[in-house]
């Protein structure tokens, strides 16, 4: 016999209009939920939702798409974590809870698979209010749905004499596969892509990326990919400073620090969060221009003092050029700003814990 643990998961849909598609079935559930987590479109409703059941709280969304999959993850952690406790936990999404929605499904998914009761209630959805917006009646003729991405890679085959849905064509091109480190998947979905439109350069330069986490012997055919996509458009910033990086990987370096300063000298920012100068520091030291090196990461010290990253590279250059010893200064100085840094890390850890 199977005995299920205490708590429980029900998910539900507000449906797309405003309080007006709540089913009796998912009302009752937000109402009688030990904890009420959603995911919803507008203030409006969150706060309707929090008058039905004071313990409802905003699940965690980041609307930046290049962490989507972090957040959908930390989504279904904060749902698990409440019912791990022993809870009856309701779980509110927008629209029908099992369309579009990745969460959902993972989170019955886990619960069920840990001993908990999870259930999901069928909400009203995007394509019902289409059925009712445009009089379509789907059992007259059939009717297909894809989503869009996906129908153009995969060369979906559809009936011309059906109605056809095409599903978040806001989002085309979507890295899906890729951001989910998925990288056989994602090379298989660019490749597609290529093979439809030859001339497809944005997925050309992301074949020529995927390759990249496909071993060392994929880095010639990320080369060839990022040439292609650079030779079509030779201002593409982003394949510039990536065939910068596979030049790296493979200790070309020269080859490297010269895609290096042709992407920066089209946008500093494009190392995302780095300093360009200390990036650029460390590829002189890999390629033996020492002095370089050490001047470049000196910029950086110019701008914030205990950069401890820029005084790493300059301790390192120093003692490769000249030896360890003659680089003792500037081992010290780098190891007393790291020292610093982590102590000044501490403090403010037994600052919160207090708090």
């Amino acid at each position: 016999m199977l005995h299920l643990k205490t708590g429980s998961l029900t998910v539900v849909g507000t449906g797309i209009q405003l309080v007006g598609h709540l089913t009796l079935a998912a009302k009752a559930s937000i109402e009688q939920a030990d904890k009420v987590l959603f995911a919803v479109a507008d203030p409006v409703t969150a706060k309707w939702l929090q008058t039905l059941n004071v313990t409802a709280e905003a699940l965690p969304y980041n609307t930046n798409n290049q962490r989507r999959t972090e957040t959908y993850r930390e989504m279904v952690d904060r749902i698990l974590a409440e019912v791990r406790q022993g809870l009856n936990v309701c779980a509110v999404f927008y629209g029908h809870p099992g369309v579009f929605a990745y969460p959902t499904h993972e989170a019955i998914k886990q619960a069920r698979r840990e001993g908990f009761r999870a259930q999901m209630l069928a909400g009203i959805s995007a394509e019902d209010c289409l059925f009712a917006d445009l009089g379509l009646d789907p059992g007259r003729n059939g009717c297909q749905s894809f989503e869009a991405t996906d129908f153009l890679i995969r060369r979906r085959k559809f009936d011309p004499t059906s109605a056809l849905i095409l599903w978040q064509i806001a989002t085309i091109g979507n890295l899906g596969f890729y951001l989910m480190k998925r990288y056989q998947e994602a090379f298989a979905d660019f490749h597609r892509a290529i093979e439809l439109q030859p001339d497809y350069t944005w997925a050309i330069a992301h074949r020529g990326v995927t390759y990249r986490f496909l071993g060392e012997a994929y880095y010639p055919k990320a080369l060839g990919d990022l040439d292609r996509a650079i030779e079509r458009q030779p201002d593409y910033v982003w394949a510039i400073a990536y065939r910068s990086r596979i030049y790296e990987l493979m200790k070309c370096y020269k080859q490297s620090l010269i895609d290096f300063d042709r992407a920066i000298a089209l946008d500093e920012n494009i190392l995302r969060g780095k300093n360009w100068q200390i990036e650029k520091g460390l590829l002189l030291c890999y390629d033996g221009q020492y002095s370089e090196a050490i001047a470049c990461c000196e910029q950086r010290l110019q701008q914030i003092a205990d950069d401890t990253t820029a005084l790493y590279c300059i301790a390192v250059s120093k003692a490769r050029w000249q030896g360890v010893d003659k680089a003792a200064s500037e081992i010290e100085r780098s190891r007393t700003a790291l020292l610093a840094q982590l102590k000044k890390g501490l403090q403010h850890t037994r600052f919160c814990l207090k708090r």
